[in-house]
């Protein structure tokens, strides 16, 4: 055989082993059609309750009829359960791990994961692990018994398991006092230091305006209440975590803003004075949850009685 022959012969077969290689690497031995219906519920409009178990930690959101709430007591932030329940609905099973890292993968899943079950009423209708690799690249749905996935939302790159990590106050509304004028019944500010500038604002008969006061300016007045009912929380903070925030807030606040709804309901709201050079501020609600808000959404609700003069 010629040389010429022999060259032809060898370019030949090892483009039939770069060809099969392709094919091995794209079609693995264990590639199967993967259910795409796996971890779904069939109609989750019907799920009432979702609990978030990791290490440590459990966050239980549920439906009141009215209103989602975290962990039975907080209303919880609107947008973040649409979140939920839509990545619910559209993660589907790309392919399943690998044979050879199943077992890995699911012990990193259950350890470091966290376990959803969802629940109709007291009925349990479905139960699975979320979790994802340490770059939060790839996500991993680990069913029990047909072991781990890797999940996928088509037509977006996003790290699906990511919404279920969120810890408790991740989950809280940040709109702090949230009221409108429907449910609103009055408004009490004290300052520590200047009590002489302390107010209540509640209705006069022709409006809302401030209490044992000549008429305010209703510019003025409109915008501080909208100031008020639209302030949104940066953070919830969980105590010890920054410790010059747990030395600010035993000290006295510079203000304490209290909301009534029509059943004499209070939401107080106290205000710490700023740290030089922190961008945010302290305050804290009904007397326990430390919260962190920016200076500039502090700034419009921080006003004294002489400022709604006309």
């Amino acid at each position: 055989m010629s040389q010429e022959k022999k060259n032809k012969t060898l370019l030949a077969t090892l483009g039939g082993l770069l060809i099969l290689a392709v094919v091995l690497f794209f079609y693995p031995s264990d590639r199967q059609e993967i259910d795409k219906t796996l971890f779904k519920v069939s109609d989750l409009s019907l799920v009432d309750r979702v609990i978030l178990s990791s290490a440590g930690s459990e966050v239980a959101l549920s439906f009141s009829g009215s209103k989602w709430l975290v962990n039975k007591n907080q209303e919880a932030d609107e947008q973040l359960i649409t979140v939920l329940f839509a990545t619910l609905q559209q993660a589907e099973p790309k392919r399943q791990v690998a044979s050879s890292l199943r077992d890995a993968v699911s012990s990193m899943v259950m350890k470091n994961g966290v376990k959803l079950d969802l629940f109709q009423g007291d009925v349990l209708v479905r139960s699975f692990y979320a979790g994802g690799n340490a770059a939060k690249t790839e996500a991993y749905f680990l069913d029990e018994e047909l072991g781990p996935y890797i999940m996928t939302i088509p037509g977006y790159r996003v790290y699906i398991s990511g919404i279920f990590e969120v810890e408790a106050n991740g989950w809280r509304d940040r709109r702090v006092f949230n009221f409108n004028w429907r449910n609103f019944k009055k408004l009490e500010t004290e300052f520590n230091r200047q009590p002489s500038q302390n107010f209540t604002i509640a209705d006069q008969g022709s409006g809302f305006d401030l209490v044992n006061s000549p008429p305010s300016d209703t510019t003025r007045l409109n915008d501080y209440l909208d100031a008020v009912s639209l302030l949104m929380a940066k953070e919830y903070l969980t105590p010890g975590r920054v410790p010059v925030y747990d030395s600010l807030i035993q000290t006295p606040p510079i203000a304490t803003i209290s909301v009534y709804d029509l059943g004499d309901n209070a939401l107080v709201l106290d205000l710490y004075p700023p740290i030089d050079g922190d961008p945010d501020a302290l305050g804290r609600l009904n007397g326990t949850d430390p919260v962190l808000f920016s200076r500039e959404q502090v700034i419009p609700i921080l006003k004294t009685r002489g400022y709604f003069k006309k």
